[in-house]
């Protein structure tokens, strides 16, 4: 074997490697522009409870395989619900007056937000935090959410959003949309709250 060869490949091998890692592991900036691109969207079109028809085409785009499939199992889940109930005139469960990216009742209509920081966690995903405002007249409300990211298929994808409590309520608790995306539901079955 040639003595250069020898020399080289081992070069040649960790340059390689250092670039896929790079590839693999996304920066935090990366994240901040992967959310802040998606936050421009969910301000514009305000999407209520799971994006259907246009609002799928743009938003799932930026959902991960897992995130997809729960999305998929939860519209099952308020089908089935819808066949249980076919003559109620009962409002009905789920996500309707929510917007899976930013929250529910005011939170659902956000008018502008800000990316805050990105962090990388044990487990190599990233997680980014927005800042969001709402505002009617002099009525202002302020919150944050915390976006999960993986990177699939060479790409940044929203795994999962949690919407995390106000300081200033000390009996509230952090909840995520892979929880809120269950509740009152077995799998694609409605099964009511508990």
């Amino acid at each position: 074997m040639n003595l250069r060869a020898i020399v080289i490949f081992p070069f040649v091998a960790t340059v390689t490697f250092c670039q896929t890692s790079a590839r693999e592991n996304p920066s935090p900036d990366d994240a901040r522009v992967f959310v802040s691109n998606l936050y421009t969207q969910v301000v514009a079109r305000k999407p209520l409870d799971v994006p259907s028809g246009e609002n799928w085409k743009i938003f799932a785009t930026y959902f991960s395989k897992t995130l997809s499939r729960r999305l998929d199992t939860y519209r099952a889940c308020m089908a089935n619900w819808a066949r249980q109930y076919p003559n109620t005139t009962d409002k009905p469960p789920g996500l309707i007056e929510f917007d899976i990216f930013s929250g529910s009742n005011e939170e659902a209509d956000p008018i502008s937000f800000d990316v805050e920081k990105a962090q990388t966690e044990r487990d190599g995903s990233i997680r980014v935090f927005v800042r969001l405002r709402w505002q009617e007249g002099t009525d202002t409300l302020i919150w944050r959410v915390a976006d999960l990211l993986t990177r699939e298929n060479g790409r940044l994808v929203l795994d999962d959003v949690v919407f995390l409590k106000d300081p200033t309520r000390p009996n509230e608790v952090d909840t995520s949309l892979s929880k809120l995306l269950k509740d009152g539901c077995d799998g694609t079955h409605w099964i009511g709250y508990r």
